[in-house]
């Protein structure tokens, strides 16, 4: 069982949490329930969402040695620190994956793509006589 520390918020999704749509037809007058899953979110700043003292932990499979921490189903995130080998092990092989969305834009305005010299645009205009 892989367990991880969350830095910042995150989504994640959690086995059973879901969400309640209720809707009354007009013309039966009966109710109808439906339940969706959805991600939870859990933030390490909010003491209410801490499963420790001042933390949140989660992990990959339950297990009865942790009884407290919060199984999420997918994969860890780089902003999830490892706590144990196979967390580790686990994180470096997703390492190649994360990739930030600002360095992964291509470069702009570097010197390669100015030009050496500019180019003569405009024709040469002679007088007629």
């Amino acid at each position: 069982m892989a367990r991880w520390r969350l830095r910042n918020p995150h989504y994640l999704k959690v086995p059973g949490t879901t969400y309640e749509y209720k809707e009354l037809d007009q013309f039966t007058g009966k109710q109808t329930k439906q339940e969706l899953p959805v991600p939870l979110y859990l933030d390490p700043k909010d003491p209410a969402d801490c499963n420790y003292p001042g933390e949140i932990i989660v992990c990959d499979k339950p297990s009865p040695e942790h009884p407290k921490d919060i199984h999420f189903v997918g994969k860890p995130t780089p902003e999830m620190e490892p706590l144990d080998v196979e967390a580790q092990r686990i994180s470096e092989a997703m390492a190649d994956e994360w990739v930030h969305p600002i360095e992964s834009l291509p470069a702009q305005g570097t010197a390669s793509q100015i030009p050496a010299q500019p180019k003569a645009t405009a024709p040469k205009i002679t007088r007629r006589a």
